[in-house]
């Protein structure tokens, strides 16, 4: 586990500070449904891509619930990085399409870990690793108490896969781009 210090550092090296992911993800939780449509409809003008494929996911089964999570992750990422002052590529479906690929690898890693405790240490340095830890941190939070709440299903892990792709997308449109 991360010690201060090691925390302290992971802020310096990172455009998305953990203050402000946690400050962010409290004042949308607490929009009304007109901010969030403004906010919504922002990132469907500025990144398409990703807005679409969020709201495609009702059409491959995932229920309102799963999908009001990921459409709660994606708002968070896109104002972090926006508050950062950091202008986006455009993501498109290539981007997609490869992140996606390198979560279902990752993913299939993992779960054929025998031990659990092993499992748990690479994950916590993949985490240290990643170039938005505390971003990173909060999709685990997500995925833990809101995806999978009820158990995992199919569903609960496209809505996985594809908000960690969207995540990885968001960090590759980002990169380079820090004020």
């Amino acid at each position: 586990m991360a010690g201060p210090t090691e925390i302290a550092s992971l802020n310096h090296n990172c455009l998305v500070p953990m203050d402000m992911v946690i400050r962010v993800a409290k004042e949308i939780r607490g929009y009304t449904l007109g901010e969030a449509e403004r906010l919504c409809d922002e990132i469907f003008q500025k990144q398409p891509v990703a807005m679409a494929y969020v709201v495609v996911l009702s059409r491959r089964g995932v229920p309102f619930p799963l999908l009001d999570h990921a459409l709660h992750l994606l708002m968070v990422i896109y104002a972090c990085f926006r508050e950062a002052g950091v202008e986006l590529e455009d993501i498109n479906e290539d981007m997609l399409a490869k992140a996606w690929n390198s979560t279902i690898s990752m993913a299939r890693f993992f779960a054929g870990e025998p031990c659990e405790t092993e499992r748990d240490r690479l994950i916590a340095l993949g985490v240290t690793g990643y170039p938005e830890p505390f971003l990173l941190a909060y999709w685990v939070t997500c995925a833990k108490e809101e995806f999978l709440r009820d158990g995992f299903t199919a569903e609960t892990g496209l809505v996985l896969g594809a908000t960690k792709s969207l995540l990885d997308c968001f960090v590759q449109a980002s990169a380079g781009k820090g004020t």
